[in-house]
């Protein structure tokens, strides 16, 4: 079991307190990967590794990288090295969010999924009259949202996927900012189920943001899109929930089983 994601220049420094929680987990993880760029792609920022985070760790690996892709580096930096590595295509990834001591049983509970879904603690399904939250185990939907933990398995990224992220990280900001949407929509794409993991550890320890969305509305009217790009993006909804930032992409009818 892999665990994966990355942080900003202004979190680095607390990232000890989730790779312990990590350490901490009923079932250790095999790696670590702690994904940092060399400079903020938001405010030029440059990352400096702080020195808790530099002590010798057999179970933490620090994967300096160029470039900074948003959100997605979480993950997609991850692939690279695995599938560099000669990892097996059976190698199970958890990736999750920086500022969050997620619950020691989350790694177990990933582990006694099915290989051939992706596993969200927390999701949502979008339908025309807004945001639903799904939180019943085994239950499917549409969005896979990473600060709860999403386990993924290495073989589930084709060829494809490198390019596929770049072409949506270029296109807008709006979109670079969207991990949970654009690698929902990836999976989507490759015909991969997104189904909810809430039978080993509280749902509502983590579930704190749809349940309070605002309704969705609309935005293709609002934003400069390439409708060539809409095979690769099926979705136009701006979703506003808490401290989150509105996103932006264009929709296409019934891609998404609700």
């Amino acid at each position: 079991m892999i665990v994966s994601f990355t942080t900003t220049p202004s979190r680095i420094s607390n990232c000890s307190k989730v790779v312990d929680a990590i350490v901490d987990q009923t079932l250790r993880a095999d790696l670590i990967i702690l994904n940092v760029p060399l400079k903020s792609s938001k405010t030029g920022e440059l990352y400096e590794v702080p020195e808790g985070l530099k002590a010798p760790n057999e179970k933490l690996f620090i994967n300096i990288v160029e470039d900074d892709l948003g959100p997605v580096t979480k993950l997609v930096p991850t692939i690279k090295y695995l599938r560099d590595s000669g990892y097996p295509k059976n190698t199970r990834i958890v990736y999750c969010d920086d500022d969050i001591l997620y619950p020691r049983p989350m790694l177990e509970s990933f582990s006694k999924t099915e290989e051939d879904s992706v596993w969200a603690a927390s999701a949502f399904r979008l339908l025309d009259s807004g945001v639903s939250g799904v939180r019943s185990h085994n239950s499917v939907a549409a969005i896979a949202e990473g600060y709860g933990g999403v386990c993924v398995t290495l073989g589930m990224f084709g060829d494809d996927f490198f390019d596929y992220i770049d072409k949506l990280i270029s296109h807008s900001d709006a979109l670079k900012y969207s991990d949970d949407l654009i690698l929902s929509n990836y999976f989507a794409k490759r015909g991969i189920p997104v189904k909810v993991n809430a039978k080993s550890y509280s749902f509502d320890i983590l579930y704190s943001t749809v349940a309070d969305a605002k309704k969705v509305k609309l935005l293709s009217e609002d934003i400069d899109f390439d409708p060539k790009l809409a095979e690769e993006l099926p979705l136009s909804y701006a979703l506003s929930y808490g401290d989150r930032t509105a996103l932006s992409m264009v929709y296409a009818p019934n891609t998404f089983k609700n």
